[in-house]
């Protein structure tokens, strides 16, 4: 695109454009511009900002294999070039890509003042010809040109996040969904829902046919961590990583009104509509990898150390 990208959001927003005329066999639902914006905003930052997940392959929409994970990416090389693994054209018009990045996904100088401007020399760009550190840091050149691509990154996963307690009643579902509209942060998500059972009609494992949730994605923790391979695996009594590990939660303990597979347990607050009841709020701990992760034990309702997750996607 010629004239400046816009910062993040006109990045962004021209990588939504461009993943919206293509004709893929499968769904993207979220997707940034591979860009170095500002010191807080680094090709290197994308998975704690953004969610990117950080431990599967990287890959081109076509399935061609650039690195073996997020951290490959950045070691200074590239299984592939970019030209090989058909991220870029072959040619002049895809010879070149704005980074504004040192090849460790670090800021470089030479970032076009956030990719507002048009100056002389100071956009730093990679090339889709090399598989050393010039696929992503070859030189600077002018801001704004036209022949110069913008890279994107998509992926597909549901996100674990922590929507936080209070020392209150729950307010049955509404208020827990609450919770967790008022704590998505910079997730790549547009809906959620507190990862709760509260009713036989509303069990954890009928989320995905009470609102929709995507059964087939990743589960992925904040700073994109895998917890478990798609829904069903979640539910399976055991997950990959831990909520904590995956940055899931803050606290040790959540509610979660469930057994192991997602049902509806006989201790729920009165469908988390009381607080101060004794041994009535089945819970969940976040270090666990066991069932333990969702089905621990029972605890007071309303206590505020016992956070709510939340799903999102």
């Amino acid at each position: 695109m010629a004239g400046p990208l816009g910062g993040r959001g006109g990045a962004d927003q021209h990588c939504r454009d461009a993943l919206a005329g293509l004709s893929l066999p499968y769904s993207l639902p979220h997707v940034r511009a591979f860009l170095s914006v500002s010191e807080t905003d680094e090709i290197r930052d994308l998975p704690a900002n953004y969610g990117v997940p950080t431990e599967l392959p990287v890959t081109s929409v076509d399935g061609g294999v650039v690195a073996n994970d997020w951290a490959d990416l950045l070691d200074g090389s590239i299984d592939r070039t970019l030209e090989g693994a058909h991220v870029l054209p072959a040619g002049a018009t895809g010879n070149f890509w704005y980074s504004g990045s040192n090849a460790d996904g670090s800021l470089s100088p030479n970032h076009c003042s956030g990719w507002t401007s048009t100056a002389v020399g100071d956009g730093r760009y990679g090339r889709q010809v090399h598989t050393g550190s010039q696929w992503i840091d070859t030189g600077a050149a002018m801001c704004g040109l036209v022949t110069y691509n913008v890279l994107c990154v998509g992926w597909q996963g549901v996100y674990l996040f922590d929507g936080g307690g209070t020392d209150t009643a729950l307010g049955g579902r509404a208020g827990a969904d609450a919770l967790c509209a008022a704590s998505t942060g910079s997730l790549p998500i547009t809906q959620s829902r507190a990862f709760l059972s509260v009713s036989a009609s509303d069990e954890i494992r009928d989320l995905p046919g009470n609102y929709s949730i995507p059964t087939d994605q990743r589960i992925l923790g904040p700073n994109g961590s895998v917890i478990a391979s798609d829904w069903a695996d979640l539910l399976s009594g055991t997950l990959d990583r831990s909520l904590a590990d995956a940055g899931v939660l803050t606290s040790n303990f959540w509610y979660s009104g469930s057994g192991p597979d997602g049902s509806l347990d006989a201790h729920t607050c009165t469908g988390w509509t009381t607080d101060g009841a004794l041994f009535d709020g089945h819970y969940g701990v976040s270090g666990q990898t066991t069932s333990a992760w969702i089905s621990t034990a029972d605890a007071t309702c309303g206590l505020a150390g016992y956070h709510v997750v939340c799903a999102g996607w």
